[in-house]
């Protein structure tokens, strides 16, 4: 599932039922060759392995939205973040640069922040009228994977970006797949801290 609208009654029950997932042990997930591959929290995952701490965007690929978050030895607070606490999205772009930040709150004010570039022209066979936006409460449907410097994986949870963002970033894509990026941009955001990056972000709550 790509999108979600949740305008409808029947809509508004699928979507709590999914943000009722938060602490998730299984699920189902396509790749590159569209088939469903069980995905368990303790195991190996099957198509992405470690390579840093980071944060990666599958966003847009025709099966699903992963968002990828990389984390060598998460400590027990950041893994119980990743599994029911405050996540919170947000982006930049500029002259074809995309760069999204992710923001993800635990106990004691605690936070966690990646940044992850994105850029949909790297993206084969990219459809857009796949993700109209039928309503004003259609939203992406994002699927959060941890991995560990193993490849295990140590959290999975379902969330949705709110319909203002969902907009906004369908509205930068169209324009950035028309653009040829400034190679310039990307490389100003990456001499930045992260923490930096996020307050120049509008940080939305996602599954709100």
């Amino acid at each position: 599932m790509l999108m979600i609208d949740a305008s409808g009654a029947n809509s508004v029950a699928e979507l709590e039922a999914l943000l009722e997932t938060g602490n998730e042990m299984a699920t189902f997930s396509k790749h590159e060759n569209n088939e469903g591959v069980l995905v368990s929290v303790g195991a190996k995952h099957p198509f992405f392995k470690y390579k840093q701490d980071s944060a990666t965007t599958e966003f847009l690929n025709g099966s699903e939205n992963i968002l990828l978050i990389q984390m060598s030895n998460p400590r027990d607070f950041e893994i119980q973040t990743m599994k029911s606490g405050d996540i919170r999205l947000g982006f930049l772009y500029k002259d074809g640069a995309m760069l999204f930040v992710a923001k993800l709150y635990g106990e004691d004010a605690k936070n966690t922040v990646f940044d992850a570039p994105f850029d949909a022209r790297t993206i084969k066979n990219l459809d857009m009228d796949n993700y109209r936006l039928d309503t004003k409460e259609s939203r992406l449907l994002i699927n959060v994977h941890v991995i560990d410097h193993n490849s295990n994986v140590i959290a999975l949870r379902a969330v949705t970006m709110p319909p203002k963002l969902t907009k906004e970033f369908l509205a930068a894509t169209r324009k950035q797949l028309d653009c040829v990026e400034n190679p310039g941009v990307m490389n100003g955001w990456m001499r930045q801290s992260t923490t930096k990056l996020a307050s120049q972000c509008t940080m939305h709550r996602l599954g709100s």
